[in-house]
C-alpha cells in the first residue's frame, strides 16, 4: 500500500483504542491511507465487525489513486454511519476573496417577493 493523502482529511470521534504504535485519543485526524488503515485495523479488532474488515481490506489493497480515493470514501461512509465522523465547518467566503465581490453582496441583498 502506498501512502496516499486523504483529501479532505478525516476527523474522527473515537474512544481510546490501541494501535501497534500508540494509544489514540478522541479527536484523531486521518491524513493518509496508512493512518486510515492503522485506525481501521484497530476498529476491526475492537468491534469484530465485517464492515470494518471490508474497509480495512480496501485501504490495504489500494495501489492507484482511484482505488485510494474509493477506499477513503468507504471509510468516510462507515465513519458517518457509525457517528464517528466529525464534520468540520467550512470557512465562510470573504467578500474580498470572491471573484466579483459586488455580485456576492448583491445576491445577499435580494428582496423576497
Amino acid at each position: 500500500m502506498s501512502d496516499f493523502a486523504i483529501e479532505p482529511e478525516l476527523h474522527v470521534r473515537a474512544g481510546r483504542f490501541e494501535t501497534r504504535r500508540q494509544w489514540c485519543s478522541p479527536g484523531l485526524v486521518l491524513r493518509s491511507l496508512d493512518q486510515a488503515a492503522e485506525f481501521a485495523r484497530g476498529m476491526a479488532r475492537e468491534r469484530n465487525n465485517r464492515l470494518w474488515d471490508g474497509v480495512l481490506y480496501r485501504l490495504e489493497a489500494a495501489r492507484i489513486q482511484e482505488e485510494a480515493y474509493d477506499a477513503a470514501n468507504s471509510l468516510r461512509a462507515l465513519l458517518e454511519a457509525e457517528d464517528l465522523l466529525v464534520i468540520q465547518p467550512r470557512p465562510a467566503v470573504c467578500p474580498a476573496d470572491h471573484p466579483d465581490p459586488r455580485a456576492l453582496l448583491a445576491s445577499r441583498n435580494t428582496e423576497w417577493a
